[in-house]
């Protein structure tokens, strides 16, 4: 619980952060969604023609890449 809230007051500041500049906010919020979604894409279709890589499952996979995306 401790690290969630860490986390999240790690979250505000980053995104106060971007938030100093109004559109360049946005276009950077835009871009990051854009970008994770095509990444998470990406691995849906590498699993789609390797169902296990090395032992990981899709649903271990990805929560590495939530992981390392967020920090």
């Amino acid at each position: 619980m401790r690290y969630l809230k860490l986390l999240l007051t790690y979250l505000k500041v980053n995104l106060k952060s971007l938030a100093i500049y109004d559109l360049d906010f946005y276009f950077a919020i835009l871009g990051m969604i854009i970008q994770n979604r095509l990444n998470i894409v990406a691995l849906r279709f590498i699993f789609n023609l390797v169902p296990r890589i090395k032992g990981y499952s899709f649903e271990q996979l990805l929560l590495t890449y939530a992981l390392a995306t967020l920090s």
